[in-house]
């Protein structure tokens, strides 16, 4: 039952799509521009990145110790993640980068900016 269904539902398809084509032969603009919307790829969406570690939350616990150590854990492709994850590289020139130990550095020093950046606002 389900394949008669498929079957007919492309027979409907390409019926449809012989009509368009008739219609467009025939110097119909508004069917070439439904044809042209139609044949259009779809945008790829990306996926944002799922960081390995939820940095913040090892900030606000362990301090900047403990976030050094968790990144000292990570893999070169681990740590290019939490760059991703967080927005960290905004001109894109450290995902370019090779040396661990300058990404880590880097990512550390991003993500503590980023984490005191609200304290002026705070009382004392």
């Amino acid at each position: 039952m389900k394949k008669q269904k498929t079957t007919r539902d492309k027979d409907l398809i390409i019926k449809e799509l012989r009509k368009l084509i008739d219609r467009i032969e025939a110097g119909d603009l508004e069917a070439y521009k439904i044809a042209t919307k139609l044949l259009r790829k779809p945008k790829k969406r990306r996926r944002k990145p799922v960081s390995p570690i939820d940095a913040f939350r090892i900030l606000r616990e362990q301090g900047e110790d403990g976030l050094k150590h968790a990144l000292e854990n990570l893999e070169l492709t681990e740590l290019r993640a939490v760059l991703l994850a967080y927005d960290l590289d905004r001109q894109r020139l450290a995902r370019k980068w090779k040396n661990k130990e300058r990404l880590r550095k880097f990512i550390l020093e991003r993500l503590i900016a980023h984490y005191k950046s609200g304290d002026v606002f705070l009382k004392p």
